[in-house]
C-alpha cells in the first residue's frame, strides 16, 4: 500500500496560502523517514495561484522548488495545479526542479477543461495525477459519466505524444467516436495559434438485417498557420 500525502500543501489552508520554508521542509523530512514517498507541497492554491489569484503565501512557487530539490531522489514530490492556472512555463519550471508529478485540479463535470492542463504536465515529463474538486455538485451519476471519460482522453494524450504532428502536416484520423474526437479537441487547445480545417470525405453508414449497426468515419484535418 502507498500513501499520497496532501495534507502538507492542503493543510496550509489553516494557516493561509502556505507554510513557511522550516516548516515545509521539516514536514518534507519527516514524512520520507515515515516512508511516504508521494508528497504534494507549495502553495496551498497550487502553483500559479501565487499570481494569478493572488493567493500570498510564505514563499514563491520558484521558493518552493527549490527548498524541495535537496530531496528530489528521496521520494515522489510534486505539486497541485487548478486547470485554470495552468501555463506552460510554471509547468516547464517544475519540471526543471526536478518534480516527478502534477495534480490537476478542476470542479467535478469540468473534466474536458483539464485535458490542456494534463497535456502540458505529460509534454513536460511529469506524471499527471488527477482530483475533481466539490465532487458534491454532481449527482453519482454525473460523476459516473465523468470518470468513463479519463481512460479516452488519456488514450488521446498519448497518441499525441506519440505522433506530435507539426503545423503543416495533414492528419488523417480514422473514426470520430470519443477518443477521435478527444484527439481533435486536443490538438486545437495546444496549438492555439494554428487554425484547424476538417474536411469530411465520407461517411458510410453499414446496414445488417435492416438495422444501422456501424458508423465509418473518414476525416481530414488540416492545420495551417494564421
Amino acid at each position: 500500500m502507498r500513501l499520497f500525502d496532501c495534507t502538507l500543501r492542503d493543510g496550509a489552508n489553516v494557516v493561509g496560502n502556505g507554510f513557511d520554508a522550516l516548516l515545509t521542509e521539516s514536514i518534507i523530512k519527516n514524512l520520507l523517514s515515515c516512508g511516504i514517498e508521494d508528497i504534494e507541497f507549495g502553495n496551498a492554491k497550487g502553483l500559479g495561484a501565487y499570481e494569478m489569484q493572488n493567493a500570498e503565501a510564505p514563499l514563491s512557487d520558484l521558493e518552493y522548488l527549490k527548498l524541495a530539490g535537496a530531496y528530489a531522489d528521496k521520494g515522489n514530490l510534486g505539486m497541485f495545479l487548478q486547470a485554470k492556472c495552468a501555463d506552460r512555463e510554471r509547468v516547464r519550471m517544475a519540471a526543471e526542479h526536478g518534480r516527478h508529478f502534477l495534480r490537476i485540479g478542476i470542479e467535478a463535470g469540468g473534466g474536458e477543461k483539464a485535458l490542456p492542463a494534463v497535456a502540458m504536465v505529460k509534454e513536460a515529463g511529469m506524471y499527471c495525477r488527477y482530483s475533481q474538486m466539490k465532487a458534491y455538485i454532481c449527482t453519482p451519476e454525473e460523476l459516473a459519466e465523468e470518470a468513463a471519460m479519463l481512460e479516452p482522453m488519456a488514450v488521446a494524450v498519448h497518441a499525441m505524444r506519440r505522433v506530435c504532428p507539426s503545423g503543416t502536416d495533414t492528419v488523417v484520423i480514422c473514426g470520430l467516436g470519443t477518443i477521435g474526437k478527444e484527439w481533435m479537441r486536443l490538438r486545437l487547445w495546444i496549438q492555439q495559434e494554428q487554425c484547424f480545417r476538417m474536411k469530411r470525405l465520407h461517411m458510410c453508414r453499414r446496414w445488417q438485417n435492416g438495422y444501422p449497426f456501424r458508423w465509418v468515419f473518414m476525416d481530414i484535418i488540416t492545420w495551417g498557420c494564421l
